[in-house]
């Protein structure tokens, strides 16, 4: 495993979604409902004692419940990276014309990249109606500063009735990777990984 994204939910209506990414293919996504903090925090450093072999990382939303969470997954000694949506970013798109006006933009514009047919990046995801709808879902637009800013969770949760845990958890799972053009996502040990499927 590379990393996982993590997106938690609490006891709450929304559930809590652990993308684990191997390289540029995600399998499943794990979805647990009503789990406290500790019970997820346990649950990722599970996943990643046993499948990421000290060398995958957990991508966790800090806001909110989920601080609880990266915070014990830190303690622990595991590799837990904070993905605060809200963060200001100076990643760019890949023409190199275009900023985001924050991270969760940055994750977003990231997967429908990685996505996209032409730029020839072949992840896969797994066939899952729930993933599909959270993202094709969000809205977008260019901002005057050249910013891409992404509709809020609350606009996409009004307009489709639910909040976007898969998406979520997936764009996690591939964002916060260092390299502006994503070749860490598809290659390991100077060898290509081709997706499956």
């Amino acid at each position: 495993m590379t990393s996982m994204g993590v997106d938690v939910g609490g006891s709450g209506v929304d559930k809590t979604i652990i993308a684990p990414r191997y390289h540029a293919y995600i399998g499943e996504l794990r979805e647990y409902i009503h789990e406290s903090t500790m019970s997820t925090a346990g649950r990722v450093s599970g996943i990643l004692l046993n499948e990421g072999r000290g060398q995958a990382y957990a991508a966790i939303d800090v806001i909110g419940l989920g601080n609880g969470v990266y915070s014990r997954v830190a303690e622990l000694g595991y590799s837990a990276r904070a993905f605060n949506a809200a963060s200001k970013t100076d990643q760019v798109d890949l023409s190199g014309e275009l900023g985001f006006i924050n991270l969760r933009a940055a994750g977003w514009w990231t997967l429908r990249e990685l996505l996209d047919p032409a730029n020839n990046f072949n992840i896969a995801l797994p066939p899952n109606d729930m993933l599909t709808g959270d993202l094709t879902a969000p809205r977008w637009k260019v901002n005057s500063t050249g910013k891409i800013q992404i509709e809020s969770k609350d606009e996409i949760a009004e307009r489709i009735g639910r909040s976007t845990d898969h998406g979520d958890a997936v764009v996690m799972a591939f964002a916060l990777i260092p390299a502006p053009d994503y070749e860490g996502i598809l290659t390991y040990d100077d060898h290509v990984v081709i997706s499956p499927y």
